[in-house]
This record gives C-alpha cells, sequence and structure tokens, in this order.
C-alpha cells in the first residue's frame, strides 16, 4: 500500500521486502507487496531482528523524507 514516492514501484518495495525476509521467522511472499503484509511480533524478541527492523523502517523514513511533500491547500479567506 506504499503508493507515493520512493517506494511507489513494484522493484522498491521488492527491495524492502528482501530487508525484511533477512529478520529470523520472517517470510514475505512476493505475492504479498500490494497488500499490508505481515509477521509475528513475537520475531522481534530477538534484538538482532529487532535492530534489522528499524535499519528497514530507518531506510524508508530517510528515503521518504528526501521526497517533497504535497504541497498544502491554500485556505479559503472568510
Amino acid at each position: 500500500s506504499m503508493r507515493q514516492p520512493p517506494f511507489d514501484t513494484p522493484e522498491a518495495r521488492h527491495e524492502l521486502r528482501l530487508m525484511l525476509n533477512q529478520m529470523d521467522g520472517v517470510n514475505i511472499p512476493a505475492g504479498k507487496l500490494r497488500y499490508w503484509p505481515s509477521f509475528p511480533i513475537s520475531v522481534l524478541e530477538d534484538p538482532a531482528t529487532l535492530a534489522r527492523l528499524v535499519a528497514v523502517l530507518d531506510r524508508i523514513a530517510t528515503e521518504s523524507h528526501t521526497v517533497r511533500p504535497v504541497e498544502a491547500a491554500p485556505v479559503a479567506s472568510p
């Protein structure tokens, strides 16, 4: 459901999927890229797995931050 750049292409989401699948206990099939993929939260009990998730989320935040936000709609005058 990531429809905004830079993760709005199947290739970009596939790369994130591969990064997430490197976590022990996570296997997100390629067919789930168009949906809300999930994995058991229990896999995050392992500090290394949690650190890997944080790295993926950090990448998403960092790369999304570099994309220009949508301009705010003008406010109507009274």
